[in-house]
């Protein structure tokens, strides 16, 4: 992902973390279940 974006891996692992620690959660699957719980997705 970072190689079609021009981000390196750092960026987009630090925007990752600051994602999990808004949703409260530590894991990618917990993510996208606490997003549709809260309606941010679906």
């Amino acid at each position: 992902m970072s190689e079609s974006i021009f981000l390196s891996i750092n960026t987009v692992k630090w925007h990752l973390r600051k994602i999990y620690n808004k949703l409260q959660v530590r894991s990618r699957m917990e993510a996208v279940n606490e997003a549709k719980k809260q309606g941010l997705i679906e």
